[in-house]
């Protein structure tokens, strides 16, 4: 047995460079497209598994009692949104310095401290 990983030093390298502007839309594409992002995963969600499974309470947030992985996290914008809409949000990154960027701006907001 052969254990091998598809983690790029190279590509971790990279990204940590970008970990001290990870948030900034002017730096960072993603932040600007993440809305577009989440939208298209709501709708996907919606149709997908809501209409299979009882919706307790107009209140409680669309993605309660849905758990999510976010491997590759990067400083957390999927991980962040896919919290606030309830899922209950595991993230990991390869990169030391990004994932305590996530973590970090993670406990700005109490909807999203509580990703692990």
């Amino acid at each position: 047995f052969k254990r091998t990983f598809s983690v790029s030093a190279s590509e971790v390298d990279k990204f940590s460079k970008l970990s001290p502007t990870w948030w900034d839309p002017d730096s960072n594409p993603l932040v600007k497209m993440n809305p577009a992002r989440i939208a298209r995963m709501r709708n996907v969600i919606e149709k997908h598994y809501c209409m299979h499974h009882r919706h307790n309470s107009a209140d409680e947030p669309i993605f309660h009692g849905l758990k999510a992985l976010d491997v590759g996290c990067g400083g957390g914008l999927l991980s962040e949104s896919l919290a606030r809409l309830g899922a209950d949000v595991t993230a990991i990154d390869p990169s030391r310095e990004i994932a305590e960027i996530a973590q970090q701006h993670a406990m700005r907001d109490e909807r999203t401290s509580k990703i692990k």
